[in-house]
């Protein structure tokens, strides 16, 4: 076993007694556990260059003994597990030795600024600060974000060498593509992956305003530079996510169907059925078939644009919907599925907002989803037209849980089960046990007879009420003569 950390002193010597003794006494084979031990004090990578020099050497050692399958048990695995030791260790020895070489460079600098000098400084397009060939730190965005070293560079003195660099780097975002820009999940705005600001309520619910970070770099002229551009792409990209609905504001339409567009716009293209009665019925035949047509769908139980349920457009009408009630973002959902759980903060107004229906047990499902389960739950309560037979109404009265139910809503029965409750469907037990629906309550079978019995007295005392006793008549008086006519009365002669 060669010597590789070349120390002279009897250290290489005892290991190899301890390894020989191992091999030679009971199963022939060097304890694990030894091993184990021995190498764990070797890997450790917070040292200096010389101490990582010698840590290195000490684990190729271990590498050496390995390779003798016959010596250690799962030979293998003490190979890989060496290997990966010695490369974090040469890992850390380049960055001790490459950060010796900057702190040297940068040190000359540092102590120019610090006494009154100057220096030229540059920010790269990925942000990395440079002056005078040397590295100082890095912008993420429009703040400072500075390396740590020992040459002791503070936000004070990269501050002073990075002013003049300022105006480039604003005239750099201004002049930037589109494609540089993000809206991420917390509603934040990001330029080139570092947020610089974020969206806060604005003049309608589709039009929220930009507000920048706070920066000790930006004076009001830079500032005012940003905030149109910045202000440009998120309009653009509101109008680009959500295109049917402003093609719906912007199509020409009648004043009824005009305000319909409007509501949808300020509930963030969704709207529940439920008090737009009046709006509906004054829509005329034609109007509907155009709004249809601009992707528009009316449901049993929503207005909504059926293109918005998409999982990014849903993101940012959530976005869009924190940011009008002044409220921070929590974590989002990835509104992948038809069906999700709301969490602190995301009220049934919310879920409405971004399409879907909120459930009194604690879930939410998209509504494009809802209204093909209702209509699936009404085929079953209706005649079925396909076969082309005229049924009669009271057909299919009720219904139980389908698969085609499950397909579309993704819940299992009991999931179902609160689902069509909260849509105003009655459940109860059919004789066989199953669990039924119908869109009214059933009268309970006990009740029946009572009810016609109840309803056979009334009629009772009311005609009892309209039989009525004849008048008694004076025998003097004139009129006698017609009471006998009227009660069938002949006069004998």
């Amino acid at each position: 076993v060669p010597d590789f950390c070349k120390t002279l002193t009897d250290q290489h010597l005892r290991l190899l007694s301890q390894l020989y003794q191992f091999l030679t006494t009971g199963r022939g084979r060097v304890d694990t556990g030894w091993i184990n031990k021995q190498i764990e004090r070797i890997d450790k990578t917070d040292a200096d260059i010389d101490t990582l020099i010698q840590r290195i050497a000490r684990i190729r050692t271990w590498t050496y003994i390995s390779n003798y399958t016959g010596w250690l048990e799962d030979a293998d695995n003490w190979q890989e597990v060496t290997r990966t030791i010695e490369d974090r260790l040469s890992d850390a020895l380049h960055r001790r030795l490459t950060q010796r070489f900057v702190d040297k460079r940068t040190t000359k600098l540092v102590r120019r600024l610090r006494t009154g000098g100057t220096a030229v400084a540059s920010i790269t397009a990925k942000g990395d600060i440079v002056a005078d060939g040397d590295f100082l730190g890095r912008m993420s965005g429009f703040n400072l974000d500075p390396v740590s070293s020992e040459s002791g560079i503070d936000l004070k003195t990269i501050h002073k060498a990075i002013l003049s660099a300022i105006p480039e780097r604003v005239a750099l975002l201004v002049q930037d593509n589109d494609g540089s820009f993000l809206l991420d999940d917390q509603g934040r705005l990001t330029w080139r992956g570092a947020a610089i600001g974020k969206i806060i309520k604005g003049n309608a619910p589709l039009a929220p305003m930009v507000e920048l970070d706070k920066s000790p770099f930006l004076d009001s002229e830079a500032r005012a530079a940003i905030r149109p551009r910045l202000q440009a792409w998120l309009d653009r990209h509101i109008r680009a996510q959500l295109k049917a609905l402003f093609a719906l504001r912007d199509e020409k339409l009648d004043a009824t169907a005009r305000g319909l567009a409007w509501q949808l716009g300020e509930g963030f293209g969704s709207l529940q059925r439920r008090g737009l009665q009046t709006t509906l019925s004054s829509l005329a035949r034609e109007t509907r078939q155009k709004m249809g047509q601009l992707g528009v769908r009316i449901g049993r139980e929503y207005v909504f644009i059926p293109s918005l349920m998409r999982p990014r457009p849903t993101r940012l009408r959530a976005l869009l919907w924190f940011a009008w009630q002044g409220k921070g973002v929590p974590p989002l959902p990835d509104f992948e599925g038809a069906h999700f759980t709301p969490a602190h903060g995301q009220t049934p107004d919310f879920c409405a907002a971004i399409g879907y229906h909120s459930i009194k047990t604690g879930g939410a499902v998209r509504i494009d989803v809802l209204e093909r389960l209702l209509h699936e739950a009404f085929r079953q309560l209706r005649a079925d037209k396909e076969k082309g037979e005229e049924q009669p109404k009271s057909r299919n009265n009720h219904f139980t849980i389908t698969d085609t139910m499950r397909t579309i809503s993704g819940l299992d029965d009991a999931g179902l089960t609160a689902m069509l409750v909260a849509l105003r469907f009655h459940h109860t037990r059919s004789e066989d046990g199953a669990t039924i629906f119908s869109r009214h309550a059933q009268t309970q079978k006990k009740a029946i007879p009572d009810m016609k019995d109840t309803a056979k007295k009334n009629t009772r005392q009311k005609n009892k009420r309209k039989e009525k006793k004849p008048k008694k008549i004076n025998p003097d008086s004139p009129f006698a003569v017609l009471q006998s006519l009227n009660t069938g009365e002949k006069t004998r002669s």
